[in-house]
């Protein structure tokens, strides 16, 4: 399931997301899909990150520090071969709540995930992870893992995806402005879904991101986590 969200005026963004969990290590998958489903094709996802509906069973701290590892598509154009990896920061807040921030270096867009359908896209000494989502052209390694950025990181308890209401929330950047995409607020599926299944929650805890937006909706702000 894709979905697509955080409207500014005649403006939102669309992405798909794969979470696994085994025991306390965690791999997350990432597709920026903006330019499809008529969204605004220039979105570049800066940060993610999660937080519980529940806060009874809150989510384990995560092992601060950059990704164990990050690999995927970038921009052919970068200067560097990858583009910087992403860091597991711990942010406080409603059941444990942290977030995903890219190690920004000293340019504050180095290390955002791109759609490749973007025509107004950060330039100079930014390198870019990005997704092949309007064709290869003008991106490397998009291959075997057909386009997805995947990272690896640990936790420092065993994160149990049935137990905890995991909801999402990306953050993006354009020229035109910055949006919070989050699920069961503001971030639904689309009513296309060309992958079969491409917003999940899988391994151990097998639990569906997806049934998230079926919950009752979130106050606005509440839970929310800025990077």
């Amino acid at each position: 399931m894709n979905v697509c969200g955080a409207a500014l005026p005649g403006l939102t963004t669309c992405a798909s997301v794969k979470l696994q969990v085994v025991g306390n290590n965690v791999t997350l998958w990432v597709k920026n899909l903006s330019g499809l489903y008529g969204s605004y094709q220039n979105f570049v996802f800066t940060s993610i990150s999660f937080f519980n509906a529940n806060a009874a069973n809150g989510i384990p701290d995560a092992v601060e520090g950059n990704v164990t590892t990050m690999t995927g598509p970038y921009r052919t154009s970068n200067a560097s071969n990858p583009p910087p990896s992403w860091a597991v920061v711990n942010n406080g807040g409603a059941g444990g709540t942290f977030g995903l921030d890219f190690d920004a270096g000293v340019n504050g867009n180095d290390g955002s995930i791109a759609s490749s359908c973007g025509n107004i896209l950060p330039g100079g000494s930014n390198n870019l992870w990005m997704t092949p989502t309007c064709g290869s052209g003008n991106v490397t390694d998009g291959g075997p893992d057909f386009g997805w950025v995947t990272m690896t990181f640990s936790m420092t308890g065993a994160w149990n995806l049935d137990a905890t209401d995991t909801q999402i929330q990306i953050h993006a950047q354009s020229d035109q402005g910055s949006v919070k995409c989050t699920t069961g607020v503001d971030c639904d599926p689309t009513s296309t879904t060309p992958e079969p299944v491409t917003l999940a929650l899988v391994g151990t805890g097998l639990a569906g991101l997806a049934g998230a937006y079926r919950r009752r909706r979130r106050n606005g702000g509440e839970g929310e986590t800025p990077a």
